[in-house]
Formats: structure tokens, C-alpha cells, sequence
């Protein structure tokens, strides 16, 4: 068994709503569509989307329908149900899953990430 490397994509959407998609424009998810399909720089090995709340699941079939059959194929979404999101978790190895997530990774620390990025001078005039 040989396993190509590439990168994998872990997006938790806990919390998300109805009202989070109304901050993204019809241009900002092509574009983001267009960056996974054509510029990114490695091989997309998965996108795993959980906690996918049950409001937010039309929405996500209605972007799957513009995914390349290649990428939706690799795209893997679970609902909100715990047991599910375990199941899917167990994909990837606990090292690599930051504790928030139910891994084993204490190091990830995503609010110093936030922080880290907010204090980046914006290069736009």
C-alpha cells in the first residue's frame, strides 16, 4: 500500500449559522472554489467539514454541485452528531487533531494564530 502525501483539510463548523454565510459573498466562495480546484500549490489528499450544522446542509449541497467530481469525491462532511464526527476523526491520527477537536495535538493553538495574524500590517492602501 503506498499513500501519497498532500494535504488534508480539517474545517469545524461548531457554531456556525444561517446568519455566519451571509459574510460570504457569492464571489468569495468561487474564488475560494477556484483557489482549491487551480492554485493551490499541493495535492489535496481530503476535506473533512464537521459539525456541519443540519441548517447549513442545503447550503453544502449546493456547493458541492460546483466541485469537480475529483474534489467531491475527496470532500467528507458529518452533521453536528458526535458519534459521527468521531468516526470521522478516526481518518486521521490524534497527534494531528487539536484537543478542541477530540485529537491529541495541545500545542494548536488557534486564538495565538488569531492574534498573531490581527497584529500583520495590511499591505492594501
Amino acid at each position: 500500500l503506498t499513500l501519497r502525501k498532500g494535504i488534508v483539510f480539517l474545517v469545524d463548523l461548531r457554531g456556525a449559522s444561517l446568519s455566519t454565510i451571509r459574510h460570504f459573498a457569492v464571489a468569495d466562495i468561487k474564488r475560494g472554489m477556484d483557489l482549491v480546484k487551480n492554485a493551490f500549490p499541493l495535492r489535496l489528499k481530503q476535506i473533512f467539514v464537521i459539525h456541519l450544522p443540519r441548517s447549513l446542509e442545503p447550503f453544502a449541497f449546493f456547493i458541492r454541485t460546483f466541485l469537480p467530481k475529483k474534489i467531491n469525491k475527496r470532500l467528507t462532511t458529518t452533521s453536528t452528531d458526535p458519534k459521527r464526527s468521531r468516526r470521522l476523526l478516526s481518518d486521521i491520527p490524534a497527534h494531528l487533531i487539536p484537543t478542541t477537536l477530540g485529537g491529541d495535538d495541545t500545542k494548536f493553538d488557534w486564538d495565538s494564530i488569531v492574534d498573531r495574524l490581527l497584529q500583520i500590517p495590511s499591505t492594501s492602501s
